[in-house]
């Protein structure tokens, strides 16, 4: 029994991390990476009244729109079935950039004030 617990303490200890890290250490430090001046998050340029209008009416006309798109992309789901039959059998796909991607990209995703939609959700193929 012994010699089972010293085999496990052999091996734990052989295996361990901080042994084999001791080798690797070179005498030299290691470069720092230069420092990026520019900031993560682009600054955009807003309009102030273009803020306000943005908040109070583009938001929650977009959220409804939202809603009322979701509404219609069930609603529309059968004929939008039909016209996957043919191809490139993307209709699902389309109506649904259509009726909920836009409006929501538009809602939740582009920055306050910011007047144009996200590329991935405008209306082209892909």
């Amino acid at each position: 029994m012994k010699t089972i617990y010293g085999a496990l303490v052999f091996m734990s200890v052989a295996l361990s991390p901080s042994v084999h890290a001791a080798e690797t250490m070179t005498s030299q430090p290691t470069p720092v990476p230069p420092q990026i001046s520019q900031p993560a998050i682009p600054a955009y340029k807003t309009d102030p009244l273009f803020t306000l209008v943005d908040i109070f009416i583009y938001r929650p006309g977009g959220l409804i729109a939202t809603i009322i798109g979701s509404g219609l992309y069930v609603g529309l789901s059968p004929l939008t079935a039909l016209a996957s039959i043919p191809k490139p059998h993307d209709a699902f796909y389309q109506t649904y950039k259509l009726l909920i991607a836009s409006p929501a990209g538009y809602t939740f995703i582009r920055p306050i004030g910011n007047r144009s939609l996200p590329y991935k959700y405008r209306s082209s193929k892909y």
